[in-house]
């Protein structure tokens, strides 16, 4: 633990208890920065082209013209949503849904696209529920207190 107690690349001025002029960015922030801006404006519309071009004869076959175009309009919205203003929940959300629809049910289940909308929406439902409920159990901890203004704070 004591390896991660102090960062593993130093700025210049680290020791310094005062600096005296503006630090530098180091190169490896610089190449963050480029990976991110690849990611987000190269690889993940490649991945949602993809997605996208691979669901849709098979969302037409099964729904018809008019009703696949509107399921592929909001199924890619969502998938471009998420990528662009959640991209700290994306991954999980291509891995659960790349597990669901490849690997554990690859005859009965729908189009990657169907299968990350439908996963994208109860995923963000549990996580929602899971923060509520370290709410309750961090902040008004029932087993400690009694259940007065603590319970009011949530109900």
């Amino acid at each position: 633990w004591l390896l991660f107690s102090e960062p593993l690349i130093k700025q210049a001025d680290y020791t310094l208890f005062e600096p005296t002029e503006a630090t530098k960015v180091l190169f490896i922030e610089k190449l963050f920065v480029w990976i991110v801006f690849i990611e987000k404006n190269i690889l993940l519309p490649c991945t949602y082209l993809g997605a996208l071009s691979h669901s849709a004869p098979i969302v037409i076959k099964k729904f018809g013209l008019l009703s696949s175009i509107l399921i592929l309009t909001l199924c890619s919205m969502k998938m471009l949503r998420i990528g662009y203003c959640n991209s700290a929940r994306h991954f999980l959300y291509v891995l659960l849904t790349t597990m669901m629809t490849y690997v554990m049910t690859s005859n009965r289940s729908e189009t990657f696209l169907l299968n990350y909308f439908i996963l994208s929406i109860f995923t963000e439902k549990l996580i929602d529920f899971k923060e509520k409920l370290n709410f309750i159990f961090v902040y008004c901890a029932p087993w400690q207190i009694s259940w007065g203004s603590a319970f009011h704070a949530i109900a």
